[in-house]
């Protein structure tokens, strides 16, 4: 991997910032059922711990940023489970816009429950404010999380990641 540039170190550390700040909303808000979804949510609460990976190849034309990085995640409480994926990132720092999207697999056990399951990520902030959504991606679930649905919320306090999956499977 080649060593970041200044300009390149700054556009991390930039986007770490937009992402902490974007991730420190929704856990508050309570993730509820999709449409159409029956039954009842479960909730596993819990921390875990990031680790974003600069990957080679980010490109600044026409003076928006796009870059790429490995995303790990080791997750502790009701999911005992390792996140692994890849992020994509993108600035406008005239306009002061960050946005990244990224695909995670996670694998593990839930409430006592193994398998593994895609979560989708999407988050934006720009002047008018912050948005982030993490869904478990539909009919992803395998083991004994096969059929599972639901969203991800989190928070950042004190340094520490915070989880509340919301979450359904479906009844045995």
């Amino acid at each position: 991997m080649r060593a970041l540039t200044p300009r390149g170190r700054f556009a991390v550390l930039l986007l770490a910032a937009a992402l902490a700040a974007m991730i420190g909303l929704s856990l508050s808000n309570g993730p509820a059922l999709a449409a159409g979804e029956e039954g009842t949510m479960s909730h596993a609460i819990g921390v875990f711990a990031p680790r974003l990976t600069p990957a080679e190849g980010d490109q600044t034309d026409s003076g928006l940023a796009l870059g790429r990085m490995g995303l790990t995640k080791v997750f502790n409480g009701d999911l005992e489970a390792t996140g692994e994926g890849q992020m994509l990132t993108g600035t406008a720092p005239v306009g002061g816009i960050h946005v990244y999207v990224a695909l995670e697999r996670v694998v593990g056990v839930l409430h006592g429950r193994r398998g593994a399951f895609l979560l989708a990520h999407r988050g934006v902030m720009d002047p008018n404010g912050q948005t982030l959504s993490i869904e478990i991606v539909p009919g992803s679930g395998t083991g004994e999380l096969t059929g599972i649905s639901g969203v991800l919320g989190l928070r950042i306090a004190d340094g520490v990641h915070h989880y509340d999956l919301a979450y359904s499977l479906p009844a045995d």
